[in-house]
């Protein structure tokens, strides 16, 4: 569950696009609130059976989403990725728009 923005933060960030693979459910297109918007990517392949094929065939779908995005919508100001599954799509729109990546990243 994604939380609603905050009102101080509402005046500081104009628009938030998360861009994450539809894979349990929730609407393609959804707009939380005027500054949150969520694009829920189908995956290429329904096949988890081998994981990082899948997720190689997922950051690619991701980050043809994004692209089309970032052209919609102007030019993003950050990319966020969430550990390495997304972490391919990530630097590819980082170096194909020349802004900055933040990583989360999980050690076990």
């Amino acid at each position: 569950m994604l939380p609603i923005l905050p009102p101080r933060w509402q005046q500081k960030v104009p628009h938030v696009h998360i861009v994450t693979p539809l894979l349990t459910g929730g609407q393609e297109q959804e707009a939380v609130d005027s500054h949150l918007f969520i694009s829920r990517v189908p995956p290429i392949s329904l096949d988890r059976s081998r994981l990082v094929p899948f997720v190689d065939e997922m950051n690619t779908a991701l980050e043809a989403h994004a692209r089309a995005l970032g052209e919609e919508q102007g030019p993003f100001d950050l990319i966020h990725t969430h550990d390495w599954l997304t972490a391919r799509a990530g630097v590819a729109l980082k170096h194909a728009w020349h802004r900055p990546l933040l990583a989360t990243i999980h050690c076990h």
